[in-house]
């Protein structure tokens, strides 16, 4: 079990990869004990996992990553009680890191090999692509998170042969590169 976590007030929600391959909450608080799990085997190799707390909703990418570079991932949804949509994104190339802009209902995530970062609204619609170096090697972002407060998103980003990757920030469009690391 690899789990990668989220937390928000009372609650935190795991991706458990591997065997178990699913989303659960663990609440924390006196007031709210136990384990839920919001998926039973319905995620496949999850990886990334982004909260909006105002609207109760989690997201999570399905790395399937099979052919490698092929989009045949996808993304999945669930509110906090469990209703799950899944595949709500499709054809994704080895998704990654997820956030959210909660203000604008905005999902980004990144596409390991797939050389970009990408944004669509919470259902799905209005998917594009904010950042791409297709076939660049040296750009496979991993993982990214939004501050919104000072309209910018931070990208990490793995290269083919930088053991220590570089981080980048970019306006929430994608626009104004800046290498930070």
């Amino acid at each position: 079990f690899v789990p990668f976590g989220v937390f928000c007030p009372d609650t935190i929600f795991v991706a458990e990869q591997r065997d178990q391959a699913r989303i659960s909450s663990y609440g924390y608080d006196c007031r709210r004990k136990g384990t839920k799990h919001l998926t039973n085997q319905e995620a496949t190799k999850p990886v990334g996992l982004a909260v909006d707390d105002s609207t109760k909703q989690i997201f999570w990418s399905n790395d399937m990553d099979y052919p490698h570079g092929a989009p045949t991932s996808w993304l999945s949804k669930s509110t906090f009680a469990g209703n799950v949509t899944s595949h709500f994104v499709k054809s994704v190339d080895d998704p990654q890191g997820m956030d959210t802009a909660e203000s604008e209902q905005k999902l980004y995530w990144t596409q390991h090999y797939g050389n970009a970062v990408m944004r669509s609204n919470y259902d799905g619609s209005d998917t594009e692509t904010l950042v791409t170096k297709q076939g660049n090697e040296s750009f496979q972002p991993s993982d990214v998170a939004v501050d919104e407060i000072v309209g910018r998103m931070f990208v990490s980003v793995e290269g083919n042969e930088d053991i220590y990757g570089s981080l980048y920030s970019y306006n929430l469009n994608g626009t104004g590169e800046t290498l930070l690391k």
